[in-house]
C-alpha cells in the first residue's frame, strides 16, 4: 500500500493474494484499511505497517508527560533462594525481608520468583496460589 491505496500489481508480482494480505494486516492489528498509510513487503517476507498519523498510538511525549523507564528486571528470589548479588544492587537483605513481609509473605520460601525493575517496581509469584 502507498498513501492508503493497495498496489494491486505489486501484490500480483509478489504472488500475494488479497486474502493473505488482509490476514497479514490483521496479524499486525491493522484490519481497518482506512488507517493504513503504507504496507511494505520486507525482504524477510514479513509485511510492515505504517499507519496514518491520525491513527498512531498517543505517546507520553505527545501529551508532554514523562515517566521513569522500567528498564531491565532483576531476579531477587528464585525458587525461595535469595540472589544476593542482585539484592545488593537495590538494597539490603533486611530491605528484601521487609518488602516480602509488606507484601504478605512470611519468608522467602513462600516465593517462587521475585523481581525488581529499574524503577523499583517489584513482582512476586508465590510457590502456592492462595486459596
Amino acid at each position: 500500500m502507498r498513501h492508503g491505496v493497495i498496489l494491486y500489481e505489486q501484490l500480483r508480482k509478489a504472488k500475494i493474494t488479497l486474502e493473505a494480505f488482509m490476514m497479514d494486516l490483521r496479524l499486525k492489528s491493522a484490519s481497518d484499511l482506512t488507517e493504513i498509510d503504507y504496507a511494505i513487503l520486507e525482504m524477510n517476507g514479513q509485511i510492515s505497517i505504517i499507519k496514518k498519523s491520525n491513527y498512531e498510538s498517543v505517546t507520553l511525549r505527545d501529551m508532554n508527560e514523562s515517566k521513569v523507564s522500567k528498564g531491565y528486571s532483576s531476579v531477587l528470589i528464585e525458587d525461595g533462594r535469595i540472589i544476593e548479588a542482585n539484592v545488593k544492587k537495590y538494597g539490603t537483605i533486611n530491605w528484601l525481608h521487609d518488602e516480602i513481609h509488606r507484601q504478605g509473605y512470611a519468608n522467602t520460601k513462600e516465593i517462587f520468583v521475585m523481581t525488581i525493575d529499574e524503577a523499583g517496581q517489584t513482582y512476586i509469584s508465590p510457590k502456592k496460589i492462595p486459596d
